[in-house]
């Protein structure tokens, strides 16, 4: 395993996080599944995202903690449950397979925020009914755990109409809380077979919160009218790189 390639990565998607509020765990986990196994790709990310998450989710009052928890019980259990079965199957998924899942769901994601496509999928979110939510979890459980892409579920919490504050916060406390277990499923399973692999995922995010900041500053100077266009060109591109690789 390069550092250097690992830490480039890693800082790259942190820097379009901090510049545009997207993009982290999508370009960094796209990025490392280029030159590393999916599995290894997807593992090394979760530190980083619980460091980047960490401040996302302490915006969330005491209140509006217990009223997520409350509203949105039967997504967590099943996201919790997705999860667990995704990171039991991870190094058991064929690597071809799942390099190319990550590269499908980096173009959804793209064509999820092309304006003119906007429409079309603000109907499909209008079947996401509370009384789905369990299989969405379910689903959205699967896909996170086996590739870090939070699509699925930023796509439900949209539709529920929450607020941007509170979804931002929502979405920050369930990949926190997601990522938190699956770092302990992965130590359990043995996925971190070696102190390497867990040094290199701690400086990786460190970096990360360092690149994520500098994001921030360097969007002060420029519009979102360059900056989200770039971020979604280099998503695309990587995308199409690991569904040809």
């Amino acid at each position: 395993m390069d550092l250097l390639l690992v830490v480039a990565a890693v800082t790259l998607g942190a820097f379009f996080k901090g510049l545009n509020g997207f993009g982290y765990a999508l370009i960094s986990t796209s990025l490392l599944a280029t030159f590393l196994p999916p599995e290894q790709a997807v593992s090394l990310m979760i530190i980083s995202l619980i460091a980047a998450n960490i401040e996302l989710a302490s915006e969330l009052s005491f209140r509006e903690l217990k009223d997520c928890l409350r509203n949105f019980s039967g997504l967590f259990i099943s996201l919790v449950a997705g999860v667990t079965a995704a990171m039991l199957l991870l190094d058991k998924i064929p690597e071809n397979l799942l390099r190319k899942l990550v590269g499908v769901l980096a173009l959804l994601y793209v064509a999820f925020n092309i304006s003119f496509l906007e429409e079309f999928f603000a109907k499909v979110k209008n079947f996401c009914f509370k009384s789905w939510e369990p299989a969405i979890g379910l689903f959205s459980g699967i896909v996170y755990g086996s590739s870090n892409v939070a699509l699925p579920t930023v796509t439900y919490l949209k539709s529920r109409d929450i607020g941007e504050r509170r979804f931002v916060s929502m979405l920050g406390l369930t990949v926190l809380v997601l990522s938190v277990y699956r770092l302990l499923i992965a130590a359990a399973i043995g996925i971190y077979r070696t102190s390497f692999s867990i040094q290199v995922s701690i400086v990786a995010a460190i970096t990360g919160l360092v690149a994520v900041f500098a994001g921030r500053k360097t969007s002060e100077r420029l519009s979102d009218r360059f900056t989200s266009p770039t971020a979604l060109i280099l998503i695309a591109v990587i995308g199409l790189r690991l569904l040809l690789h």
